[in-house]
């Protein structure tokens, strides 16, 4: 399990997306924010995607490829595991 570096998991995005023919034909610039939930076992769920008026276009690209992060070493409090929520946000210009 992997503890959550928000360069490497923006990094593994850009190097990993698959841009839709839509989004290749019109073009997409602009900032979108990424939030899932990492739960008590370290897996990403509830993936959501917002931002611009074009963000829905790249949705299923960036969601397929948060769910397919590795398992992340789970938050702990009181020596418990807990599920924390993490966002953060990418910018696109193509």
């Amino acid at each position: 399990k992997k503890n959550l570096d928000d360069n490497k998991v923006k990094l593994y995005i850009n190097e990993n997306i698959e841009y839709s023919d839509d989004v290749l034909d019109e073009g997409f610039s602009g900032e979108i924010s990424v939030e899932f939930i990492i739960d008590s076992y370290g897996k990403t769920n509830n993936i959501q995607v917002t931002g611009g008026k074009k963000a829905p276009l790249l949705k299923g690209s960036v969601s397929n490829l948060v769910s397919k992060l590795p398992l992340f070493e789970p938050a702990k409090k009181n020596n418990r595991t807990v599920t924390v929520s993490y966002e953060f946000s990418l910018n696109f210009s193509l």
